[in-house]
């Protein structure tokens, strides 16, 4: 029994337990506590259907829902009879059981939407039963159903999280979660709400009817209620107060409110709410902690939002104004307007200052609810674009940190002259291993020998493939293995094995297998010594499944010392006190003077560190994935420096109309800083919810973002250095994005603000041109940059491969016992049309040569030739074309000496005619049979790779069986029969096949997620810059309203407005267009040059991106040009 059926079966027997003691406890609400009790037996029915028990008789999950609202009902309206028709709201279960009767089942969807509406009304009955309850002291009435409603919007969330957990399964179903959150949420919830009915009755008060003789006491007693709570709860302090938001803080209706102010106080609202202030003003004139304020800022702290109105209502209660009020005071010796010395601490002042800028932040964010929509969605988009890139860049950087010894391990490379300069190559002959211990154990702590690749594993006729590494025993001693099971020490004994945790479990479950014996490729039998941890995917050893003895790939101690024979991979671990320079200069050398190669290799050693990140280039470590990182993390920057400049723009439009507030606060002794630091709090308060809501975006997006990027990132939030890194980075885009509005608005004249001739001229809106420039060039750059990306794939695949990939499948061939008589068979089949082995699939080489001569070759260049060993079947099962000679024949028996090469090898071996040509290689003459037209057997990206093609299987082994599955067959009818032959001559290997063409796509998916990453990006980057052209487009129509109802009465069309509105911004778009065009060009030019295959820069992409930008910004400020264009000028010139 897992964790979520404990939970399940928990939550069973206690609602099974307080349905029964809601049943039997006797009370004035035992009516409503056994409808309680109904809809938790329902619940616990529920449940023990979801734990499995398919023969239980009852699952009515759509009655809940009715029981709940009538157990709210019995308590709100205890006098209301049931009646027939109450019985229609169990239909829906009534229907639900026809439907179990039946053997069908309702998804649990339907039970929350259910219980979703019933809550809902029964939030209206206990809101209702409120209403309805005479006034009785303030709000203490409302506190005998306070558990019930506290337990309803408990209940409520849960159902709310339960229908979005559930929506995100549904939508993300690769997650296989599972859907027990959408049971255990609601029914803890309903079991709590029981819990509490049985320990807290409910006790309802009675509604007492006031006699009309009554009236007038109780309306005195209610009024001095209402000063009372004004007064305690500073209610009048708020500029913003209405008499909505008075009687929601006080839990009456607005009707009631008005009638007690009216009626019982003999006042309207606006002198009740300004006698209170006005009384707070006088006490804050005779404190000494406010001598330093003016008589403007005591009127501010204390509610008022205007002097005109602080004076007038000053006047109006105490017959003086305030400065005659306040001379007559005792405590009087400052003139009016002065500037006192400070009495308060700085401490008070800050914490004062801090709250007030908050609230004022807030304010500001609710009044404006179309900029602060597209200021927050805009910042929560790039926040969480720049998170997600963020995530990738820390998985990239942490690749292979996993490793303890991470900084001193290393990989044995070798960089060969060939003709095209130098190649690094990292395989290497197995005795290198041996010499490097043997000749420098002062520097390196471990050194082994690995090759890693895909085996068969059996184990009691259960046959499967793993990708495992066969290495040297200090193999563990290098790389980093929790060994959860037996001990890794055990796999320095012969014919010992390493197995993963995920290996262990998908073969013997439980079960120990320490110990066991498994075959690995048919041929060898080992025991499981050790379990370790399956290592992070973000490891170069991610996919390794077992570590077995390298020993046993060799037949012979002659093998072991084959110094030609570069089939390896060194890794080795150096000393403390060794320095890669220092070692590499000492064993450069070592590989040639072993076997006097030609090439004349040169070791070099190449850290861990900068295996992932880095790639060889003429013998030389250059930034490989290294670019992809600062690509991304730039584009990140951008797409959230591209909702900055929406915050700017929007904060600095709306500069008019906090111009006034600005001049004010100048006025009552504001500096500049601490206007700067309330405009930089709405900034941060902005930031801070959009972070959130990034969160949430990430959270959700994070599966989408895995599937296209190939990763499997997570949330980090265990981590500090995450957790100060998110501080930081809400920290700095809260300063990006505030800083220049700060600033700008924290600039303007008090004086011209407070006498009305403060303009914002062209000069102020030049910034945010510039800034919209800025952000639509970031768009269509990347834009750009995204097509030329796929044009390039879709160059790239439109390449002549040379041969047909169509219906074309490879297996395994080493698991094959006798191929002539498999081959046979296979073709009684009926089932293909050609079998043919190979030494690699048309999809790879898997060999290489360096070593071939031929006549007129320049002694002192080495050429590197793939080499593919075939059969004379070959050529007709890939379909490859001849250019001149012939192809291989059974009926020619020196064929077995004799060569094909490619186009590519023929060129660059200068021969002119080729056919009958005569190659030395390993001291035997080898004779040109043919040429075959180029095959595209590696990247499509790259030239095609020179390739020898032999018949001697001395030379190289056959792995792969090619096969050509016969045109018209359903290919599912035809794998059948091929394993069916297949298991015959292979039963213990499992059938492996793989479709040349889907294999060849995957050459494409490193650029293809890119592009996809690149395209939902301008994706984002565009919808965030429309974004903001649609807020500031907005305050243009606004700004020039009256202008445009002068234009429309004397004559103007509303097409020449429209013109007019959209002329600018169409021209800031069109100058982005002349910046980004080069800029995309140049960068795009570049990333084209790491190709040699590769498609040329098309002048109509500049021009389709260009179209496209300037037709989204028409369509993005039309809304509003339109809108302006058709509003009656009588609206906008009424008051001129």
């Amino acid at each position: 029994m897992n964790l979520d059926d404990m939970l399940l079966v928990g939550l069973v027997f206690i609602g099974l337990a307080f349905a029964a003691l809601l049943w039997l406890i006797k009370g004035p609400e035992t009516k409503a506590n056994r409808f309680l009790g109904l809809a938790l037996l329902g619940v616990s029915f529920w449940l023990i259907r979801v734990m499995g028990g398919q023969l239980w008789p009852l699952k009515l999950s759509l009655a809940i829902g009715p029981l709940l609202y009538f157990y709210v009902r019995q308590l709100t309206q205890p006098d209301q009879q049931n009646r027939y028709k109450d019985f229609l709201h169990f239909v829906p279960a009534l229907a639900e059981l026809s439907l179990q009767l039946a053997g069908r089942d309702l998804s649990p969807g339907f039970t929350i939407c259910s219980a979703g509406v019933y809550l809902y009304l029964s939030s209206r009955a206990v809101t209702w039963f409120y209403n309805a309850q005479q006034f009785q002291e303030g709000d203490r009435y409302r506190n005998c159903l306070k558990n019930v409603q506290i337990s309803l919007g408990l209940l409520g969330i849960a159902v709310l999280l339960a229908l979005g957990y559930g929506m995100v399964n549904l939508f993300f179903y690769r997650l296989n979660l599972t859907y027990t959150p959408c049971y255990l949420l609601p029914a803890a919830m309903l079991i709590r709400m029981a819990g509490m009915s049985i320990i807290k009755p409910v006790t309802r008060p009675v509604a007492t009817v006031v006699p009309v003789t009554q009236r007038r006491s109780e309306l005195k007693r209610e009024a001095a209620w209402l000063k009372r709570s004004v007064q305690s709860g500073h209610y009048h302090r708020n500029p913003e107060l209405t008499l909505n938001s008075l009687a929601e803080k006080l839990l009456l209706t607005t009707h009631e409110l008005s009638r007690l102010i009216n009626q019982g106080l003999k006042k309207s609202f606006n002198d009740f709410i300004n006698e209170r202030r006005v009384a707070e003003v006088i006490q804050k004139m005779q404190d000494p902690a406010f001598d330093e304020f003016t008589l403007e800022g005591i009127a501010f702290d204390s509610g008022f939002n205007s002097p005109s109105t602080f004076h007038r209502a000053f006047k109006q209660v105490t017959g003086k104004t305030p400065a005659a009020y306040k001379k007559q005071l005792s405590s009087y010796n400052l003139t009016y307007g002065s500037r006192p010395a400070v009495v308060i601490s700085d401490q008070v002042n800050r914490n004062h200052m801090f709250k007030n800028y908050l609230k004022i932040a807030w304010r500001n964010t609710t009044r404006n609810k179309v900029s602060s929509f597209i200021n927050i969605s805009g910042l929560a988009v790039g926040m969480t674009v720049a998170m997600l890139i963020g995530l990738w860049i820390w998985d990239e950087v942490s690749f292979n940190k996993f490793n303890t010894n991470y900084k001193r391990i290393v990989q044995v490379l070798a960089n060969k002259n060939v003709s095209s300069g130098l190649a690094t190559q990292a395989s290497q002959p197995f005795p290198l291993s041996a010499a490097l211990r043997d000749q420098y154990g002062s520097d390196f702590k471990a050194v082994a020998a690995a090759v890693t690749y895909e085996q068969n594993i059996n184990y009691q006729n259960h046959a499967f493939s793993r990708t495992g590494c066969f290495a040297e025993p200090a193999m563990t001693d290098i790389i980093t293995l929790n060994v959860v099971k037996g001990s890794k020490t055990a796999f320095k004994r012969p014919g010992i094995i390493l197995i993963s945790e995920s290996l262990a479990r998908s073969v013997f479950g439980n079960a120990d297998p320490i110990g066991k014996i498994l075959k690995i490729s048919n041929n060898y039998l080992v025991q499981i010594g050790g379990v370790y941890q399956d290592l992070p995917q973000n490891t170069q050893f991610g996919n390794v499944e077992f570590i077995a003895p390298i020993r046993l790939l060799f037949n012979s101690t002659n093998d072991m010392n084959n110094w030609y024979d570069s089939s390896y991979q060194i890794f080795a671990l150096l000393n403390e006190g060794s320095q890669l320079q220092q070692v590499t200069h000492k064993i450069q050398y070592l590989l040639n003077e072993r076997r006097k190669d030609p090439t004349k290799p040169a070791l070099t050693l190449f850290p861990m560190r900068a295996w992932h990140l880095y790639e060889f280039k003429d013998g030389v470590a250059v930034p490989g994935r290294l670019q992809f990182l600062w690509l991304f993390g730039i584009i990140g920057l951008f797409v959230l420096l591209l909702a900055c400049i929406n915050f700017m723009n929007l904060s600095t439009a709306r500069s008019e109309k906090r111009a006034k507030e600005v001049g004010i606060r100048k006025a009552i002794g504001s500096l500049r800083g601490q206007l700067v630091a309330q405009f930089l709090s709405e900034s941060f308060l902005i930031v801070a919810v959009s972070f959130l809501f990034a969160i949430l975006l990430a959270w959700l997006s994070l599966p989408l973002f895995n599937d296209i990027s190939g990763k499997r990132l997570h949330l980090i939030w265990t981590n500090p250095l995450v957790w100060l890194i998110c501080f930081c980075f809400c920290l700095c885009t809260g300063l990006i994005a505030g800083s220049y509005p700060a600033l700008y608005l924290s600039s303007f004249n008090a004086v011209k603000v407070l006498k009305g001739t403060f303009k914002a001229g062209p000069a102020a809106a030049m910034p945010r041109k510039i800034l919209v420039v800025i952000q639509f060039a970031v768009s269509v750059t990347i834009i750009i940059g995204t097509i030329v990306v796929f044009k390039q794939i879709e160059f790239a695949k439109d390449r002549p491969v040379g041969y047909d990939r169509d219906h074309l499948v490879s297996i395994p061939y080493n698991a094959i016992k006798e191929y002539s008589a498999f081959r046979q068979e296979l073709m009684n089949t009926g089932a293909v049309s050609g079998v043919s082995p190979s030494g690699n699939p048309t999809t790879g080489v898997w060999s290489s040569a360096d070593n071939l001569s031929w006549r007129g070759k320049d002694p002192n260049r080495q050429e590197v030739f793939g080499t593919v060993l075939i059969d004379p079947d070959f050529g007709s099962v890939v379909g490859w074309k001849m250019k001149e000679g012939r192809d291989f024949s059974r009926q020619f028996l020196s064929d077995s000496s004799g060569f094909i090469f490619n186009e590519a090898a023929i060129r660059q071996m200068g021969l002119k005619e080729p056919i009958g040509e005569i190659i030395k290689w390993h001291g035997k003459d080898w004779k040109v049979l043919g040429v075959v037209k180029d095959m595209v057997m590696n990247s499509p990206f790259d030239p095609v790779t020179p390739v020898v093609f032999l018949m001697d299987d001395r030379e190289r082994s056959f792995n792969v069986i090619n096969l050509k599955l016969r045109a018209g067959m359903p290919v599912a009818g035809a794998l059948a029969r091929i394993e069916a032959v297949f298991k015959k001559f292979a039963p213990e290997a499992p059938f492996n096949y793989k479709f040349v063409d889907s294999e060849y796509a995957q050459k494409f998916l490193a650029e293809e997620r890119t592009g996809k990453l690149a395209s939902v990006f301008a994706v984002l980057a565009i919808f965030i810059s429309c974004l903001g052209l649609f807020g500031v487009a907005s305050f243009v129509a606004e700004q020039r309203i009256k202008e445009i109802g002068i234009r429309k009465v004397l004559g103007a069309s509303a097409m020449s407005i429209w013109g007019s509105l959209s002329k600018e911004f169409v021209m800031l778009v069109g100058i982005a267009l002349l910046i980004a065009g080069p800029f995309s060009w140049y960068f795009m030019h570049q990333w084209l040059q790491r190709y040699t295959y590769r498609a040329g820069l098309s002048w109509w992409v500049c021009a389709l991106t260009g179209a496209g930008a300037l037709l989204i910004t028409l369509l993005t400020v039309s809304y509003h040009s339109i809108k302006a264009a058709l509003t009656n000028p009588v609206k906008s010139l009424r008051s001129e």
